[in-house]
């Protein structure tokens, strides 16, 4: 199928899809799918958006608010679903030799971001995607400076001020005595 007709058949399956979401939901679904499988004959990939707006099990429609729910878990809250909590038999405490800790071969894992988790309002099948790390704004991150200015005393900091006062008021000055019109201007000679 050349692509001229690839393109209608897969926008008509997309709009009829559409149309059909809130009537008749497992017929959108089924479009959906039909609309996957052309294009993963063809050779084409679904684009990252088109796999947060259909479910990937069964083709619906996810909008939110209407069956589908999106939730979204910090790295945090993620880890401690995963974790079991272990109840260790409490033993009476042995001393032991303190040693010195051995420096780490693996260095630590990159960070990693929050996840968000899609569930489907049809089949109630859950995805997750991954997203990146929050970064820092430019202005929280340290710059890679090896020296510190030294702290400057209350005096030189005085006259620092006062420099700046008498600037601004020589600039005021200035511009005060440039703008000014007096009669002599207005006359004509």
């Amino acid at each position: 199928m050349d692509s001229p007709q690839l393109a209608a058949r897969l926008r008509f399956l997309t709009d009829a899809a559409h149309l059909l979401r809130l009537s008749v939901p497992v017929a959108s679904a089924h479009l959906m799918r039909q609309r996957a499988e052309k294009m993963r004959q063809a050779g084409l990939h679904q684009h990252e958006l088109q796999h947060h707006h259909v479910c990937r099990a069964c083709g619906h429609i996810m909008l939110l608010g209407l069956g589908s729910e999106l939730t979204l878990e910090s790295r945090k809250h993620a880890a401690a679903a995963r974790r079991k909590p272990t109840r260790k038999p409490t033993r009476k405490p042995t001393r032991k030799p303190r040693r010195h800790p051995k420096p780490r071969a693996n260095p630590a894992p990159p960070p990693r971001g929050p996840t968000k988790a899609l569930t489907c309002g049809l089949c109630l099948d859950t995805s997750h995607t991954r997203l990146s790390p929050p970064t820092l704004p430019p202005s929280r991150r340290r710059a890679n400076t090896a020296k510190t200015p030294p702290a400057t005393t209350r005096r030189t900091r005085a006259s620092m001020r006062k420099a700046g006062l008498q600037a601004l008021l020589a600039g005021q000055a200035q511009k005060s005595k440039a703008a000014s019109l007096s009669l002599a201007d207005f006359r004509q000679k």
